[in-house]
């Protein structure tokens, strides 16, 4: 039961706020290590990794300042986190190795994917945040991903895909995707629907469960970067 006010309350003023700054944190991680420690990160994908961490970090920096600081509505800032962090992994997926088909799947839902988001724009300013952008995400990752892993699998010599960062970096965000489309789902059924006896705020299921997927991603990838040296 989630109905115990007491027990609200001690949640969401002492436990909630440190998942709440857990995005920021995370996606600070593989950012200090690309940033400051250039030799660990290999070339060929090193713009691609630098321009989704930057962007995703200071998007979520800025959904923070705004919500904290300044007390305005931040909803309009994740409902364009999206669009953002879709141009560096369409770069990304298109450097490495896809199956035709893959690459021409891509190519189109990635355009799909800016159609949506331009006859859809009006909604990005309202006041709740739309889960429908992230799921497309995820389904964009999903797919590249295992258009990757397959082709991957198929020509890999044995051992030599574990020493790939690009390979960690797309399981990484392979699992980022695959647990949020949970989270996104059942974030907007709860949004949708009135669950007796049930009292959970889907922003609550946004920051703990999101956070924290996102979080984890960050310190997988953040760790292979130091672990696996430059490919040159």
């Amino acid at each position: 039961m989630f109905g115990i006010s007491n027990f609200e309350s001690f949640f969401l003023t002492y436990i909630f706020n440190y998942f709440y700054y857990l995005d920021c944190i995370g996606l600070a991680l593989p950012l200090i290590i690309i940033f400051f420690n250039k030799n660990r990160v290999s070339l060929a994908f090193k713009k691609s990794f630098s321009l989704f961490y930057l962007l995703y970090f200071l998007a979520s920096l800025l959904a923070t300042i705004l919500y904290d600081v300044f007390d305005k509505s931040n909803t309009w800032v994740y409902n364009v986190i999206p669009i953002l962090i879709i141009v560096p992994l369409y770069i990304f997926f298109r450097k490495v190795p896809q199956t035709p088909i893959g690459y021409a799947v891509s190519k189109i839902a990635f355009v799909c994917f800016i159609g949506v988001y331009i006859f859809t724009f009006p909604q990005l300013t309202k006041k709740f945040l739309s889960p429908t952008y992230y799921l497309l995400l995820a389904f964009y990752i999903m797919f590249n991903s295992v258009s990757y892993l397959i082709k991957e699998i198929v020509t890999m010599r044995e051992g030599v895909i574990l020493r790939k960062q690009e390979f960690w970096f797309v399981i990484s965000i392979f699992y980022y995707a695959s647990a949020c489309v949970i989270v996104w789902s059942a974030f907007s059924y709860l949004e949708r629907n009135n669950i007796p006896n049930i009292r959970v705020n889907p922003s609550v299921l946004w920051v703990i469960c999101h956070n924290t997927v996102l979080f984890i991603q960050c310190l997988v990838f953040s760790i292979m970067l130091v672990l696996i040296p430059n490919q040159k």
